[in-house]
């Protein structure tokens, strides 16, 4: 069974346009295929990666929609994950939640997607009292404060004035952790 999935990747490794982010995938699926950790979990999850791949023209779309777009990632956001050893010597592009960087430093840090409404997100407020809303939002904070924390010479806070997603453009506002700030 597991043969069959190699070859079935290989197929998909074959015919997937480089141009597309799907092309990405293809790196990906020769790192799962040459992996000796290479399973049917593996495999399943690779194949959800793909499948939210196709709807993208672009590597930049893609990203932005995974970064603010819960509901299509969900399954993403919601699933266990297992944390790996994130290289901090110098050399390395380190991609990192703030949860995988607490305790570690890096010369250069940029947080990104400081948008009102990605982060902090009110989605995951829907439903709860007042105190509730408040406990989240000093949470963020908190979370806010870690990952800013984590640079040793600079910081680089971004934001997208805009967003276009399945064919509407979305005006943002920079998030009040931007705004908040106190030179």
């Amino acid at each position: 069974m597991l043969s069959d999935c190699r070859k079935r990747i290989k197929h998909l490794r074959d015919v997937l346009p480089k141009a597309s982010p799907v092309g990405i995938g293809q790196i990906v699926v020769t790192d799962i295929i040459n992996s000796p950790e290479f399973t049917e979990d593996v495999y399943a999850d690779f194949g959800a990666l793909l499948a939210t791949l196709e709807g993208f023209k672009s590597i930049s779309d893609y990203l932005a929609a995974f970064a603010t777009d819960r509901e299509q990632f969900s399954q993403f956001y919601e699933s266990d994950y297992v944390e790996c050893p994130v290289p901090t010597s110098e050399g390395y592009l380190t991609i990192s939640t703030i949860h995988s960087a607490k305790g570690l430093e890096w010369k250069n840090v940029y947080i990104m997607g400081l948008c009102e409404g990605n982060f902090p997100n009110p989605y995951f407020c829907k439903g709860k009292t007042s105190s509730e809303e408040q406990d989240f939002f000093n949470g963020e904070w908190k979370k806010m404060y870690v990952a800013s924390t984590r640079a040793q010479e600079s910081l680089h806070l971004t934001y997208s004035s805009s967003i276009t997603r399945k064919g509407y453009t979305f005006n943002k506002a920079p998030s009040r952790f931007i705004n908040n700030i106190k030179s």
